[in-house]
């Protein structure tokens, strides 16, 4: 990495953007007046630097010049850093396989994304087919099902998913977590506690195991009823115990 300055004279306060061929790369707010921002880059090479006002009138345009020794001020933004594709192929009776990522995440900046499962159980063994998964490590995504009708032996199960990191700058928070639920029905509602968010920025995943053995699923669905709160909801005219394990991910 090499180290740059961009510096100028602008006469309102501003946001001086930094783009590398059109990519973002990040910002510093600045006053009116003389200004100088320092970033780090491989070179310089189809970089350019623009202020802009609060109202996103363009007041500038910075002097990109190569420096020594300096500490980037700017705030990185970052774009997808990785999408990890995942495979757990949990073998006939094991309820448990751990997928390992190729490349470590920052487990702050990466959620997951369940894309579905399917297992030969014959016609009446759908619970079989739901399955949890847990980012559990910066390597490592942990997929769960139920062991199977009173204890016994479960037939093959595939998975597959995505394990997907931001860099700095995009997600706010992410909140994991489980809730288990009895049997209960034909309405249930839960309601989990969470850190304020703001709900218009915010999304959930989740996926879903049984706790028990029942033939059918009956999946509930999970949404923000507030900003502290995450309210679950199913209709069914089974009893299933389930656990659902979710995370509810807040971007900037």
């Amino acid at each position: 990495m090499a180290n740059y300055k961009v510096s100028g004279v602008i006469t309102d306060d501003a946001r001086i953007h930094i783009l590398k061929d059109g990519d973002y790369q990040g910002y510093k707010d600045i006053t009116s007046g003389s200004y100088e921002a320092n970033f780090e880059l491989d070179d310089a090479t189809g970089v350019a630097a623009v202020a802009e006002k609060s109202d996103g009138e363009i007041v500038g345009f910075g002097d990109i010049t190569a420096v020594s020794g300096s500490i980037s001020d700017i705030t990185t933004v970052g774009g997808i850093k990785t999408m990890q594709p995942f495979v757990a192929n949990i073998a006939s009776g094991q309820t448990t396989f751990n997928c390992t990522l190729s490349t470590s995440v920052d487990m702050d900046n990466c959620f997951i994304i369940h894309s579905g499962n399917s297992s030969y159980s014959g016609y009446e063994y759908h619970s079989f087919d739901a399955t949890t998964l847990v980012l559990t490590s910066s390597t490592n995504v942990q997929a769960i099902r139920h062991k199977g009708v009173n204890g016994g032996t479960q037939p093959i199960c595939y998975v597959r998913g995505f394990a997907i990191e931001f860099g700095s700058g995009i997600i706010n928070s992410i909140q994991r977590g489980i809730i288990t639920l009895g049997s209960g029905g034909p309405v249930e509602t839960v309601d989990t506690a969470i850190s304020s968010v703001d709900t218009t920025k915010a999304f959930i995943t989740h996926s879903i195991r049984m706790n028990d053995y029942v033939a059918r699923l009956a999946p509930p669905i999970l949404f923000l009823s507030s900003a502290t709160n995450l309210r679950l909801e199913r209709y069914t005219q089974f009893n299933q115990a389930l656990k659902v394990v979710y995370e509810v991910v807040e971007l900037v």
